[in-house]
């Protein structure tokens, strides 16, 4: 495990966490904007974008890194895989929060955990598996 992966896995989980982060705070604003009522502070702000972090970073990161250590072999070859892992794994999430939350679940949690599920995956694709597909390549062509 070198530490330029490890680098990128975590700036990785850090955009999904802003990423998710962003919809909550989007929610936030429009509710502001559209009753006047300021329920969205600063405060409110910082709170979500902690609980953003520990998700991306204590669910995200190390599931991201599992699957990539198990299967990054076959997930080289194949980005439609890695986009169907991400979505599928996204509305796994979504299911699971309408258990625990029913549809405010959903809204709050849900939604920002497909998200950063599919940031995950985007990013994963782009910044990691797909340089060591042309890594892996250009080595066999130049032997």
């Amino acid at each position: 495990m070198n530490l330029a992966l490890i680098g990128k896995a975590v700036i990785i989980a850090l955009c999904a966490a802003v990423a998710a982060w962003g919809y909550v705070a989007l929610l936030g604003f429009v509710h502001t904007m559209t009753t006047g009522e300021q329920q969205f502070s600063t405060e409110a702000a910082l709170t979500t974008l902690g609980f953003s972090l520990l998700g991306s970073f204590a669910i995200g990161l190390p599931t991201a890194l599992l699957t990539y250590f198990l299967s990054s072999r076959h997930l080289i070859y194949s980005p439609t895989t890695v986009m169907i892992t991400g979505l599928l794994s996204g509305v796994m999430l979504v299911l699971a929060s309408f258990v625990l939350g029913g549809e405010a679940g959903i809204v709050m949690l849900g939604v920002p955990a497909l998200i950063a599920a599919i940031t995950f995956a985007v990013l994963g694709w782009y910044w990691i598996l797909k340089p060591k597909r042309e890594a892996i390549i250009n080595e066999a062509a130049h032997g």
